[in-house]
């Protein structure tokens, strides 16, 4: 009965173990990715309700070192890693001068670099996993395609960010007031901006008559500024194709970029600014659209 309760004591110990093991592994950007934790705990508790099991049964049998050792050899063979470890502990303490002791630490020692193996396969594999995954990351930014009249998707697509960015502006009625810079940009000679005002679900524009005369300045990661003006005569503001070709540059360099603009209304001086915190991965997003 002693021996019974002993067991039953070292086995709990093993399911303790088992039971507390971490369900996913640091996720540390560029080295590995968060398992699925779901998985892990139902492996777990899969292995848990198997020990309570095995405990039961030799609670209710007279252990001998002839039943322990066939328990720990079929274990073994049938590499249950978990159970042969926990039944290799118990019959290291119930029967410490048996002849088998030394080759039952040599599988315990084989248990524990197959596992060692099996976790460095897993590890790498995730890198794998991560690394083609990282091949088509677009960070902020995403491919969109254009609509026709009716709203439906055409096959002709552009760039433009997945997150919104967020600027201020001032004029006459506001300081500091909030906007939305939104890009359109369908070639690397072909950039376009869209300013949505405060709340307003339409962008500011112009017309051929009356158009939006804007001085625009910006400045990359690099602290390279250049300046030029464009023109709004529709719902956005074409960059030209020389200065297009400028702000892909400076895209395509990542990092900070910042944005002034500066306009009239009913005479009176308009100013925007605003910033991409980081434009990394925008090439990512071009050589997907196929204009890198």
């Amino acid at each position: 009965m002693k021996k019974n309760i002993y067991i039953a004591h070292a086995i709990a110990l093993s399911i303790f173990i088992a039971t507390t093991m971490p369900s996913c592994k640091k996720n540390r950007q560029g080295d590995f990715v968060q398992i699925n934790a779901a998985t892990e705990i139902g492996r777990l508790q899969a292995e848990n309700e198997k020990l309570i099991r095995e405990n039961e049964n030799l609670k209710s049998t007279t252990i001998t070192e002839s039943k322990l050792r066939g328990k720990i050899e079929y274990n073994y063979t049938i590499k249950e890693h978990e159970l042969t470890k926990s039944y290799i502990t118990v019959f290291m303490d119930l029967f410490p001068t048996s002849n088998r002791l030394e080759q039952y630490r040599d599988y315990y020692d084989d248990i524990l670099r197959d596992e060692a193996e099996l976790e460095k396969e897993k590890q790498e594999q995730e890198v794998e996993e991560y690394q083609k995954a990282m091949t088509d990351y677009t960070g902020i930014w995403k491919i969109e395609n254009f609509k026709d009249q009716n709203g439906n998707p055409t096959a002709k697509t552009y760039i433009t960010t997945s997150e919104k960015l967020s600027g201020t502006y001032s004029d006459i009625s506001f300081t500091a007031a909030t906007f939305e810079p939104r890009f359109v940009i369908s070639a690397k000679n072909n950039i376009s901006l869209m300013i949505y005002e405060g709340e307003k679900s339409e962008p500011v524009s112009g017309s051929t008559k009356t158009p939006i005369k804007y001085t625009i300045k910006i400045s990359d990661s690099n602290g390279g500024t250049f300046s030029f003006t464009a023109k709004n005569t529709s719902d956005r503001i074409p960059f030209g194709t020389t200065f297009s070709s400028k702000l892909h540059a400076a895209l395509i360099l990542g990092g900070n970029i910042k944005f002034e603009l500066s306009t009239t209304r009913d005479s009176y001086p308009v100013k925007y600014e605003f910033q991409i915190p980081n434009a990394q991965f925008y090439n990512t997003a071009c050589r997907l659209m196929g204009i890198l």
